[in-house]
């Protein structure tokens, strides 16, 4: 029986972003912190740079950036926080230029910094333009205010050109080269090849730093295993085993979502069914989970949390090749790759018959 004999709230959210659960951000939250004091240190620049953060789907890029939002004022002193208005918006819901400005003038609103302030509120009342977006952030720069804007599924704009059009881009750079506001841009590719991939204006997609989300480190792993349960007190022990953690760890590797989706399945089934109905749940999850993909699966099982660092960068290679593939014929010769290297990882195809007969002819005349 688990060292805990009743339910417990279980601190593991797999999937959606963590900052939804919100009464409970802070304590389930774990890792990324250099990502950031990135982040922090863009926005305290004179002027600001934006981000992109950038990576594979399910990996924490809106986890992070609705972290951002929620600690950002607890790194500034009460005079200095009331320089900024941190907001979160996910432009899935944007399908127009007019739907993009008047869902940023709307998340401005409800922020209480800004509600609770006249004079940044009344010029966001009847935004629904690039002109009166404009005169808004020129009127809150009199204000000494400057909005960061965490903009999530950023690509989603590329998807409607007959709306945001190179001129959107170019008046979007125009607000962020004059200082007027900082972005925090949440996307699957970096922009620079969502920039290609759409024929876009080059000037604005090169703007700023960029932040990628990789796997979690083996520390970041542990301090996730290792969370007590929700509600618990300071100091209080995990809320998996050391068995569960090692359990989880096996099965899901350092992805962060697959060892969310293990650790919740481990806490849900640990007094009824056990382990062996959550490795269940947890392949059936995996299997049918799209934004992960049956290439991410051959190369995660065989890897255990100590696994070499090579092993778990080839782990995020193969991941990452259908992720990046711009059409379907990569996508397809990407699969085809992977397909070759595990047969001769496993010694069906053997590696020195597969040089001579197919590797050795095309260097060799």
């Amino acid at each position: 029986m688990p060292h805990n004999a009743q339910r417990v709230p279980c601190p593991f959210v797999p999937g959606g972003m963590i900052a939804d659960q919100k009464h409970h951000t802070s304590q389930i939250f774990v890792g990324r912190q250099s990502e950031l004091e990135t982040l922090l240190a863009c926005m305290t620049r004179n002027p600001p740079t934006s981000v992109n953060v950038h990576g594979p789907q399910r990996i924490g890029k809106s986890s992070l950036a609705g972290q951002f939002c929620s600690i950002w004022s607890k790194h500034f002193s009460d005079q200095d926080k009331n320089n900024y208005a941190v907001a979160f918006l996910n432009l899935l819901k944007c399908v127009t230029v007019t739907d993009f400005y008047r869902e940023i003038a709307k998340v401005l609103l409800d922020l209480p910094e800004v509600h609770a302030r006249p004079g940044l509120a009344a010029p966001l009342q009847n935004v629904q333009d690039y002109d009166s977006f404009e005169a808004a952030l020129v009127a809150w720069k009199k204000q000494q205010v400057r909005p960061v804007l965490c903009l999530d599924e950023f690509n989603h704009l590329c998807d409607i050109p007959s709306e945001f059009t190179n001129n959107f881009f170019k008046n979007l750079r125009l607000l962020v080269d004059g200082g007027l506001v900082m972005l925090v841009m949440v996307t699957r590719k970096p922009l620079g090849r969502i920039q290609k991939s759409f024929n876009l204006s080059f000037h604005f997609f090169n703007l700023g730093q960029h932040i990628e989300l990789r796997k979690f480190t083996n520390d970041e792993v542990r301090e996730l295993l290792t969370l007590p349960c929700l509600n618990a007190k300071a100091g209080s022990a995990p809320c998996l085993t050391k068995a569960e953690q090692d359990i989880a760890w096996k099965w899901a590797g350092n992805h962060p979502f697959a060892l969310s989706l293990a650790a919740s399945f481990l806490c849900q089934y640990r007094h009824t069914e056990g382990a062996q109905e959550a490795r269940h749940k947890f392949n059936y999850e995996i299997n049918n989970n799209i934004s992960l993909g049956w290439w991410w699966r051959i190369c995660n099982l065989p890897i255990s949390g100590e696994a070499p660092d090579m092993l778990n960068n080839f782990a995020m290679f193969i991941f990452n090749i259908g992720n990046q593939a711009s059409n379907i014929g990569k996508t397809i010769f990407g699969f085809g790759v992977i397909i070759v290297i595990l047969l001769i990882l496993t010694g069906i195809i053997p590696a020195k018959e597969f040089y001579v007969e197919f590797i050795k002819p095309i260097f060799v005349k």
